[in-house]
């Protein structure tokens, strides 16, 4: 019974981190700086979590048409950031769709080329978009220096 208790706080923490991380995320993508993450009030359970379980944040240019990304940066790049990846571990992420301006713009130039081999989209991919909502995250992998698209993301068109 403790082992299953010690397993519930430990799943119950690292859902409190993905939390913090993703509004972190949507304070991003609204314009405004990230806060500073919040204090944890739950009892901590006893292993310690090592210090690479911090979410970094990875800035990822176009993607090959299999669908790798081949240019990344932990910094935003305007008109060439179109994707956000978000890492624990350095080696294994989940990535959104940026919807700044830049990344719709960039995105627009070609749609085949810069969203469909990493995203399915819902709903009519003919218009021109003036917002792009990721409705699902895509999964990727850092593999020999790239980072691989393993799912796709799923996103909306606003026109």
């Amino acid at each position: 019974m403790s082992e299953q208790t010690d397993n519930i706080s430990e799943r119950l923490a690292q859902l409190e981190q993905r939390v913090e991380e993703l509004e972190r995320q949507v304070k991003a993508l609204q314009g405004n700086p990230p806060a500073a993450p919040a204090v944890e009030t739950v009892v901590q359970p006893q292993k310690q979590q090592p210090a690479e379980s911090e979410y970094k944040t990875i800035y990822l240019a176009a993607p090959t048409p299999e669908g790798v990304f081949e240019d990344f940066s932990e910094e935003q790049q305007a008109g060439k950031s179109i994707y956000q990846l978000s890492t624990r571990d350095g080696r294994n992420g989940t990535f959104i769709m940026l919807s700044t301006p830049e990344a719709v713009a960039t995105a627009n130039i070609s749609v085949s080329q810069f969203i469909k081999p990493v995203c399915k989209i819902m709903g009519n991919s003919r218009v021109m978009p003036r917002r792009i909502d990721t409705v699902e995250e895509g999964k990727a992998t850092l593999d020999g220096g790239v980072w691989r698209m393993l799912r796709k993301a799923v996103v909306a068109f606003e026109s």
